[in-house]
């Protein structure tokens, strides 16, 4: 069971379902345009990946990781038109390093949330949207994507190679500069609507992250604080880069997990240099 804990107190409840329940369609029919969210899960000495050596990949620690995390992340997923995502995923997993899928994938655990998905009158599997200037996808896991019923789609810089962007039209991705050097927060968002899309859950590293905050056109964050410290200096937290100066967030909902001691966050984002109170969805 879970504990309600803001905007009040209340009685406790199963945590599957927790994020299903989640108004996002109302909040984004409220405010008329794309809405876009983003998922994390922390330490509280802010770690959301740690590398152990200098050949290893950054990764999640396992001392945070929990299934009853992972459940929650793919229940609120399943609420997006479109996943945006990095190339990083892709890579590792045409190398064999990642086995796990984008959510909400085909594991039989997760079969609840894909029939959730088609009542609602959506696909049983989100769409994607991969930020990449390099454009170095490999293209087994991006048909991988698309056998799954994906509409892929690539959001580059206007520098990055046009042989790679051939390529990937040819594989029938949609490719679409949205910014100079990389992508760009606002060109990225206003790609999206375009598109057709109204809800898109952020699921890549702290540079997208960072990008689409600066950009201010993030309008909730979701953070799991495990009650973990876990140290190391060679660390990722949820953000990047130097900023002129801070962003400020509002609590939108809090709940306690007693059971894995970790607290389910819900912030509405601000934008840089304009504090709150602000008009959001």
């Amino acid at each position: 069971m879970i504990y309600p804990l803001w905007p009040q107190p209340g009685a406790p409840r199963p945590l599957i379902g927790c994020y299903l329940d989640m108004p996002l369609r109302d909040w984004q029919q409220r405010c008329g345009r794309l809405l876009l969210y983003s998922n994390y899960v922390s330490s509280l000495d802010g770690r959301i990946a740690i590398r152990q050596s200098e050949a290893a990949d950054y990764s999640v620690p396992s001392s945070i990781a929990n299934a009853r995390d992972w459940r929650l992340y793919q229940e609120l997923a399943a609420h997006a038109d479109v996943l945006i995502t990095s190339g990083r995923f892709y890579r590792q997993w045409a190398q064999g390093r990642h086995q796990g899928e984008q959510p909400v994938g085909t594991d039989p655990a997760f079969a609840d949330i894909r029939r959730w998905r088609l009542a609602q009158g959506y696909p049983a599997q989100p769409d994607i949207l991969i930020v990449s200037s390099s454009l170095a996808l490999p293209t087994a896991a991006l048909m991988h994507m698309q056998q799954q019923g994906r509409r892929v789609l690539v959001a580059c810089s206007q520098y990055s190679p046009k042989q790679d962007m051939a390529r990937l039209r040819e594989l029938g991705i949609i490719v679409q500069p949205c910014g100079d050097a990389q992508a760009e927060g606002r060109q990225l968002a206003d790609f999206l609507q375009r598109q057709g899309y109204r809800l898109g859950c952020m699921l890549a590293g702290p540079g997208v992250h960072s990008t689409l905050l600066c950009a201010g056109v993030l309008d909730y964050l979701f953070l799991t604080l495990r009650h973990q410290l876990v140290g190391y200096d060679d660390v990722r937290g949820i953000t990047t880069g130097q900023w002129p100066e801070a962003i400020a967030l509002r609590l939108k909902q809090l709940l306690h997990d007693p059971q894995t001691e970790q607290l389910f966050a819900c912030y509405q984002c601000g934008v840089i240099g304009s504090p709150f109170p602000r008009q959001r969805c």
